[in-house]
């Protein structure tokens, strides 16, 4: 595999092997959020992004810039890029606490940020009701 990578050019070469190799054994159906993390080059965001948008009904959140950038604008202290470890954790509560407030889901909300971040309204400085 490491040779098509290199072929590829695609860097990283170990790293992408081993993340694969680990990945491959996983239940894609079944893992769990610690299945995910486990895996090498899997952290908070990447599990939680996956476990989100492949079940209905979890209640993560994927904390990307987007999902920054919006929480910054609502008067939160984050950072511009994705934390991890316990600030993640404490991040995250907040986000899907303003969902909940909002009456949607984690996903949801996740969603309607985008849709208006990928649109450019972001760039305005403005966040509207993204709900509406």
């Amino acid at each position: 595999m490491a040779r098509r990578l290199r072929y590829a050019k695609t860097g990283n070469y170990t790293k992408i092997e081993k993340a694969f190799t680990e990945v491959i054994d996983l239940d894609a159906q079944a893992c769990t959020l610690q299945d995910l993390e486990s895996v090498h080059g899997i952290g908070p965001k990447t599990s939680r992004f996956y476990l989100m948008w492949s079940r209905e009904g979890q209640n993560y959140a994927a904390l990307d810039v987007h999902v920054l950038r919006w929480m910054k604008a609502m008067g939160y202290d984050v950072p511009r890029t994705t934390p991890s470890g316990k600030k993640y954790i404490k991040i995250e509560k907040l986000f899907i606490k303003e969902a909940e407030n909002r009456g949607v889901t984690p996903r949801e909300l996740d969603r309607a940020i985008w849709d208006y971040s990928s649109s450019g309204g972001h760039k305005t400085g403005e966040w509207p009701d993204l709900l509406k």
